[in-house]
């Protein structure tokens, strides 16, 4: 009997391929839908888990502040203790 005949066959690079992912609807992601990111994650474990999204965003406040008194401290615009040049600083005596 020839494959030819039979509908229901698939070649053998259509069986091997991965499925490609289903785009998802416009919106918000349904509760266990997978995250759009390609992760394999549902979206609620990954980009859309609000207490991981407000902890990435916290401690990427406190680097870039971190980074910012830095420079400040650099640029001489205040001293290690976080007082202006212009000010009074008790532990490095900057300003007087």
């Amino acid at each position: 009997m020839s494959t030819d005949a039979l509908p229901y066959t698939t070649s053998k690079a259509q069986r091997t391929t991965p499925k490609a992912r289903r785009a998802l609807p416009p919106g918000k992601p349904g509760r266990n839908s997978p995250c759009a990111c390609g992760s394999g994650l549902k979206s609620k474990h990954c980009h859309n888990d609000a207490v991981k999204i407000q902890q990435v965003n916290h401690a990427a406040n406190v680097a870039m502040n971190h980074l910012i008194q830095n420079e400040r401290v650099k640029k001489g615009i205040i001293c290690e203790h976080g007082v202006l040049k212009t000010e009074h600083c008790k532990d490095c005596k900057v300003g007087d």
